[in-house]
């Protein structure tokens, strides 16, 4: 779905809200699919946002204000965060986001990679760790190994002790067995489900057929856990019942507690973001519009316009 009120955007810049900080974006990690999250097009009751509607969900900015209320964060703060579902995004000069949805970047960490930590890290971590229950020496394969869930999600479960197998395109071969993958296959030349077998936990990045064939090689007992598409688009609970494995739908929720982790696993070298393309805040609509949609190698972000 995609509409032409989808658009960045801009706030006066008043005081904030008592309960809310306003920051100024430093770097804004963009997913090309928040065109289709229904939370983009319609309010919590199911009626339809107003136009226009301001994207990008995750951010590393600086604190302008806080409101009274606030009393964690004070202006020149730098900070990243997730922003709600329903509430407006981060691709503007300014941006209001609950003090609970942010921790704090420290100083030697550069904003651009760390703004990729509040979506594409929480759903990696999340995915492998709260929902794949991800446990050292095990096999777990992870789909588009070079994406932006993708390639984190490599990095964690390598750091965590598991085995890494991943799929991803013939440019991305390299890539992935540098960011720790242990089996990294050419889905352009092979069938994954000739060469994995026995697997513990599938994460699943794509949907469709490559969800459909990876039920054949996950052990018994073992998890399937996939971030694509929507809820409707969630594992049969019946057939994973029969194949005696676990497998679910989710979508990632804030933990400050978990984003202070990635925060730690960057600044000790551990976790490497990746940012295949920078978009200025004039040019970030060809992104979302589609015009400039291609598959990446990590995440795009956009960088604000300054003062």
């Amino acid at each position: 779905m995609t509409s032409p009120t989808a658009t960045t955007g801009e706030v006066d810049n008043p005081n904030p809200c008592p309960d809310r900080l306003l920051v100024r974006p430093l770097a804004v990690g963009i997913t090309a699919m928040e065109t289709h999250w229904l939370p983009t097009w319609k309010k919590a009751d199911g009626s339809a946002r107003s136009a226009p509607v301001i994207l990008g969900h995750e951010f590393a900015g600086e604190v302008l204000r806080a409101g009274e209320n606030v009393a964690d964060y004070k202006p020149g703060d730098r900070v990243i965060g997730h922003i709600r579902p329903y509430d407006d995004g981060a691709c503007a000069a300014l941006v209001s986001v609950h003090p609970q949805d942010v921790v704090s970047l420290p100083a030697p960490l550069d904003p651009r990679l760390a703004s990729v930590l509040p979506l594409a890290g929480l759903t990696a971590w999340q995915a492998l760790f709260d929902h794949g229950r991800l446990e050292k020496g095990q096999k777990v394969l992870i789909h588009g190994g070079a994406g932006g869930v993708g390639h984190l999600a490599v990095q964690l479960a390598k750091w965590h002790g598991a085995e890494v197998i991943t799929t991803c395109g013939p440019n991305d071969l390299e890539f992935c067995r540098a960011i720790g993958a242990d089996l990294v296959i050419d889905y352009t030349q092979d069938r994954f489900e000739d060469l994995a077998n026995e697997v513990d936990l599938v994460l699943d990045t794509i949907g469709g057929d490559t969800q459909e064939r990876s039920w054949k090689v996950i052990r018994r007992g073992g998890t399937l856990v996939t971030i694509a598409g929507e809820k409707e688009d969630a594992p049969s609970q019946e057939r994973a019942e029969r194949q005696g494995i676990r497998a679910l739908f989710f979508i990632v929720t804030m933990d400050r507690n978990q984003l202070q982790k990635l925060i730690a696993l960057q600044a000790d070298g551990h976790l490497h973001p990746v940012v295949d393309r920078l978009y200025a805040f004039d040019e970030v609509l060809s992104f979302f519009e589609g015009s400039d949609f291609r598959s990446g190698r990590g995440k795009a972000i956009m960088l604000p316009l300054r003062p």
